[in-house]
């Protein structure tokens, strides 16, 4: 064959196969545009939310909105995407302030979202959980655009929630809920929250489970599930009784006044730990709980009771580590609530005795001396201050600057002098214990004006420098229009302020360490009317 002749058949043939492969491009090409289709049509709800977390990540909201448009047969996932990627794409206008955006677009995008999520719903058939996010977010809608219906969409949402089973349906529930508390509407997400709590505890959870689903709770102060979850983590130990009594104190002390942070919820800790008490009596409490309890009673201003507690933590164990800071709360609690001076007394004395060398025993002798001095024993009371400053001399402590010893010297002054006590201390002192006599009044009952005092440290325990905040807060018994102008008579311990305001609070700090006792009585028009006091301890 000659050469042209070979060269014309291989051309024929390349001709030939370049017309073929065209053919089946021309063919294949529809067909794989169909399959790409297929393909996107194939992804599942959590292949979509996987993808959406991925462009809403790089705020991409118009790029998956794109191409969720690509897929050829929608499924109510896909029209959901679609309204939920036009939706975030407004508010990250607004939250970037894009106005061009919102004025030029917002209305359109509205109405794609309306759309969307009516095609969504209407294609829906038996998946609740995709139907509970769809309501959502008509809810939201309708709240955005202040429509007088979004309170029976999110009622509609909250029964399909109610009626939504599954594991699905639950998390959905609760993310819905956890949204919800973010954008700080409260009452709504805690009606989601009960009845995500309510599944829960229906359920075959585990009671570990359950607890740490309550801890968690704890932890995000969601405080009203976490209880209800920590009640049914307990349900599911009644059968051990000690176990239950261990586990009940445990939580109670979760909920208990902290010290330095007041607890989440001090009423239900103490309720706890009278449940752990009624299931095995004292054995139930270390004397770590039981400190913690009667502390937590402290702060509750139940001071008998507190009084009552401490004393069974000095009877549970003789040898606790702060003893000396039990038996000085003890002294003051039951001189100022008890109102029992001469068990007071024997309390204050055990701290000088035991303790000689702790600065409590200072505190204690002021206490004494204090006691004494209302009680016209003005000998007595001058031993005990002049002790006082005697352990502070060979301690090297500096007089001039101290306050328990500056204090204790004004009270030498006055014995001295045979001046009254100072003017705000004797109101406080009178109004707690009476005009100098050792009756025992009971506890809330004044001698002057009957308003109910509390006085409260924020926080109760601080370091050296640190501020405290001391408020008083009153019941008033008085009706009408004005309320009568007070005056406020600070006394005690009242740290570094130069100058005491008359006023129902006082900011402060401490230079030295130790348990302070702070008093305040308020003066009404006719005179005093009611006094308190608090404890807070510095570190």
């Amino acid at each position: 064959m000659s050469q042209k002749r070979r060269q014309r058949t291989e051309d024929r043939g390349q001709k030939l196969r370049r017309n073929i492969a065209l053919s089946i491009f021309l063919v294949l090409a529809p067909l794989a545009g169909v399959s790409y289709a297929q393909d996107i049509a194939k992804e599942g709800a959590a292949d979509l939310e996987k993808l959406s977390q991925e462009y809403f990540a790089k705020n991409d909201y118009d790029g998956f909105y794109q191409h969720l448009k690509k897929i050829s047969s929608p499924t109510p996932e896909v029209y959901y995407f679609l309204a939920l990627a036009r939706q975030k794409n407004i508010e990250y206008w607004q939250q970037t302030k894009d106005w061009e955006g919102v004025y030029d677009k917002a209305a359109s995008y509205k109405k794609d979202i309306d759309d969307n999520l009516r095609s969504a719903e209407g294609a829906l058939k038996d998946d609740k959980g995709l139907l509970l996010k769809i309501k959502y977010l008509k809810w939201m809608r309708a709240k955005e655009e202040g429509l007088d219906k979004s309170t029976g969409l999110f009622n509609d949402l909250v029964n399909t929630a109610k009626d939504a089973a599954g594991q699905d349906c639950l998390q959905i529930t609760k993310d819905i809920a956890d949204e919800l508390a973010g954008l700080e509407d409260k009452n709504l997400s805690r009606r989601l929250y009960e009845i995500y709590v309510n599944k829960l505890i229906g359920s075959d959870i585990s009671g570990a489970d359950l607890k740490k689903t309550a801890v968690k709770f704890l932890n995000d102060n969601n405080i009203y599930l976490a209880k209800a979850l920590f009640e049914a983590f307990l349900s599911k130990i009644s059968d051990v009784k000690a176990l239950l009594a261990r586990e009940t104190v445990g939580i109670a002390g979760l909920f208990a006044h902290q010290g330095r942070t007041v607890g989440p919820d001090p009423v239900f800790a103490e309720e706890m730990y009278k449940k752990a008490y009624e299931l095995s009596g004292a054995a139930a409490f270390d004397s770590g709980s039981q400190y913690r309890r009667a502390f937590n009673l402290e702060r509750m201003k139940e001071f008998v009771r507190a009084a009552e507690e401490y004393k069974n933590l000095l009877e549970l164990d003789q040898d606790y580590g702060a003893k000396q800071k039990v038996l000085f709360r003890l002294g003051v609690l039951t001189a100022y609530a008890v109102k029992n001076v001469p068990a007071a007394e024997d309390y204050f004395l055990r701290v000088k005795d035991e303790f000689p060398k702790d600065i409590l025993a200072s505190s204690s002798l002021y206490q004494l001396g204090l006691l004494s001095q209302f009680h016209n024993d003005p000998d007595k009371a001058k031993e005990y201050y002049s002790a006082l400053l005697e352990i502070a001399r060979s301690q090297g402590v500096d007089l001039e600057k101290n306050e328990l010893a500056l204090l204790a010297q004004e009270r030498l002054v006055e014995i001295e002098e045979k001046k009254e006590i100072k003017y705000g201390l004797k109101l406080f002192l009178e109004g707690t214990l009476g005009t100098g006599g050792l009756q025992s009044l009971p506890q809330g009952t004044h001698l002057s004006g009957g308003v109910t005092v509390d006085l409260t440290a924020y926080p109760c325990e601080a370091g050296i420098g640190q501020p405290i905040k001391y408020l008083v807060t009153m019941s008033n018994p008085q009706t009408g229009c004005m309320a009568p102008a007070y005056a406020y008579e600070w006394s005690g311990e009242t740290g570094g302020i130069a100058n005491i305001p008359n006023s129902p609070e006082l900011v402060t700090d401490y230079a030295a360490a130790g348990i302070k006792v702070v008093h305040v009585a308020v003066v009404g028009p006719q005179g005093p009317d009611g006094e308190g006091f608090d404890i807070v301890e510095v570190k």
